[in-house]
């Protein structure tokens, strides 16, 4: 994101999965994706803050702490770096409906935003997964079905 004109960064290697009233479902990064500056792709506003920090050699990042600030989520979005195998990605808008599928590759990445999503596994693997806490239990995922 272009954090002084608002503006979404897309390129062939990163791309927003939207529904078909323009809310934001996902965000797919492929692994082939090499930012050459930091940049952050999510709007300040979202749940989760998805960035690449770029540095050259001898490049620092200052010791620092974050302010405890006090944080009202609704919702949960979900990171995924599929770390092996290759999964077949469905995403669903908040109506339920079917709106996009995606293959991911290893090393691939994925911003899960809203809308609901469901996985198969095209070959053996697994996901690196991170999302807000803490934790109620199943209680927090609504089945397609239901």
């Amino acid at each position: 994101m272009d954090r002084q004109s608002g503006k979404l960064f897309e390129s062939e290697f990163l791309k927003w999965i939207k529904d078909n009233h323009g809310n934001l479902l996902a965000l797919w990064i492929s692994s082939d994706f090499r930012p050459e500056t930091t940049v952050f792709l999510t709007p300040d506003n979202f749940l989760q803050q998805l960035g690449f920090i770029f540095r050259e050699k001898g490049g620092e990042i200052e010791p620092h702490f974050h302010a405890p600030i006090k944080r009202e989520l609704i919702g949960t979005s979900e990171f995924l770096l599929l770390k092996k195998g290759r999964v077949s990605v469905d995403l669903y808008d908040d109506s339920r409906e079917f709106v996009a599928n995606l293959i991911m590759e290893k090393d691939d990445l994925i911003l899960l935003i809203s809308g609901g999503h469901g996985f198969a596994f095209i070959e053996e693997g697994f996901f690196l997964e991170v999302k807000q806490g803490p934790y109620f239990g199943l209680k927090e995922k609504v089945r397609l079905e239901e």
